[in-house]
């Protein structure tokens, strides 16, 4: 125990250095990845866009498929009661 304070005692300015170092690291490290999060969120949000136009796209295509199957439905069943 005497041996530890003795060497805290001692190296009182490179410890202070240490923690002083790894309170700038958390910081700059917290920071980078802060800036990777807001990228990584405005590319999902893009993304997210882009599915949302898509959905849209195959919805409309979707509707105008169901639209012609009807038409189609409906010219069947008009050629057969002409018959």
């Amino acid at each position: 125990m005497e041996k530890i304070l003795k060497f805290i005692k001692n190296n009182k300015g490179a410890i202070l250095l240490s923690i002083i170092f790894l309170i700038f690291g958390s910081i700059v490290f917290t920071s980078k990845n802060n800036d990777k999060k807001k990228e990584l969120e405005k590319e999902y949000v893009s993304q997210q866009t882009t599915l949302n136009e898509k959905n849209s796209e195959i919805s409309s295509v979707k509707n105008e498929i169901e639209s012609t199957n009807k038409k189609i439905e409906d010219l069947k069943n008009y050629i057969n009661e002409n018959k």
